[in-house]
Formats: C-alpha cells, sequence, structure tokens
C-alpha cells in the first residue's frame, strides 16, 4: 500500500509542477500549487498538521520573495530614478 501512495504522491507532484511551469489554460501558476498541495490533503496522503507545518516553515522564503517582488515593482514603477541603484550594483 505504501507504494501506491509514493506513486500517488509524486503523480500530483508532477502534475502540480508541469502546471506551474506549462500554465495550460493560462491559469496562474498559484492556482496549481495550491491544487497540488489541496489535492495532497484531500486523499489523505499528507495531514492537514502536516500541510500547515510546511506552510510555516516557508515563511521566511515567503517574506523574502514578496520583499523581492514589491523591489522589482518600485524598481519598474520609478524607472530613471532608480538608475543610480542600478549602476551602484
Amino acid at each position: 500500500m505504501q507504494f501506491h501512495a509514493n506513486a500517488a504522491i509524486y503523480a500530483i507532484s508532477a502534475i502540480a509542477t508541469g502546471g506551474v511551469i506549462i500554465r495550460p489554460w493560462r491559469f496562474p501558476e498559484a492556482i496549481w500549487a495550491v491544487l497540488g498541495a489541496v489535492a495532497l490533503v484531500a486523499f489523505g496522503l499528507i495531514s492537514l498538521a502536516d500541510a500547515f507545518t510546511g506552510i510555516l516553515k516557508g515563511l521566511d522564503v515567503y517574506y523574502f520573495l514578496a520583499g523581492m517582488m514589491l523591489l522589482a515593482e518600485l524598481a519598474r514603477r520609478e524607472g530613471p530614478k532608480m538608475d543610480w541603484q542600478r549602476k551602484a550594483a
């Protein structure tokens, strides 16, 4: 039985990852990632507690990525005003 659970986990992960990369039906990447996570919990392949533990362990990464996206958007909006920072980097 363990083999089937592992195969299902790999299959769901592959489909979710493929959806993030290929973006069929032009769905946003986040939709595919969340659908994969929900499928793992819904099919009982991981527990809800393990899912929340995984989310909490990644908070530092989420904050870092959010900060990088904010900086990128600021640089895009400010354009020429940010030239001095681009030259310094």
